[in-house]
């Protein structure tokens, strides 16, 4: 027997304390999901760094980490004038995080176990706008690098390699990185480059592709 009553949808889950923020999964792990709220329009930061330079106020991104068991969401760096946080990282049993400060031109990575006091890995001197184009956090262990055609690693160690055409680093592994290549035809396959992270030294070029999976584990296609 039907029943004559209306079936009510149910409501969305109400998150609060992340207004405006943009959630997508943590990379890594199947716990997380990551937020970041701009303060303004979307900006990379070698284009907030141009704006800043030019006396223009950044108001600072906000990066959130929302736990998906219960719903628990953490915001440990408060929003801060001329502060750009890039998108946490994660790696075994917690964040890691960039902060670019305009203000001090300093370039801050932090490691982040949720619930946790951040806690300040390396302290670096914040270079021009344009050595911040792509910069990039690497996970296993902690890699600060930026660059396109030419990659440069800044901390650990600093090093500098050209990339091939079209080649865009992907992953770090121990002491390898991992690229994408596109393929040479238009129905060819990708191309998967591993490359030396301490000399930038290609040591094979295969056909494939590369997911990092929830467990952290690096899958190969």
């Amino acid at each position: 027997m039907k029943s004559d009553e209306a079936t009510v949808p149910a409501l969305p889950r109400l998150i609060p304390g992340a207004p405006n923020a943009v959630f997508a999964p943590a990379e890594g792990t199947d716990r997380w999901y990551v937020g970041f709220s701009y303060g303004c329009e979307p900006l990379a930061p070698d284009e907030a760094a141009a704006l800043h330079a030019r006396g223009c106020l950044f108001p600072g991104t906000v990066p959130y980490f929302l736990r998906l068991a219960d719903g628990a969401l953490f915001s440990p760096f408060p929003q801060q004038t001329g502060v750009y946080y890039t998108r946490p990282v994660w790696d075994r049993d917690a964040f890691g995080i960039l902060a670019a400060d305009f203000c001090h031109a300093r370039l801050l990575l932090y490691r982040c176990p949720p619930g946790e006091e951040p806690a300040l890995l390396a302290d670096l001197p914040l270079g021009p706008a344009e050595t911040l184009r792509n910069l990039r956090l690497y996970a296993s262990p902690w890699m600060i690098a930026c660059g396109e055609e030419n990659f440069q690693i800044l901390w650990p160690q600093r090093q500098r390699f050209s990339l091939l055409l079209g080649e865009t680093v992907l992953y770090r592994e121990g002491e390898l990185l991992f690229s994408r290549l596109p393929a040479e035809s238009r129905h060819g396959p990708a191309r998967i480059v591993t490359r030396s992270c301490l000399s930038g030294e290609i040591l094979s070029c295969v056909p494939g592709s590369l997911c990092r999976m929830p467990n952290g584990e690096l899958w190969r296609f």
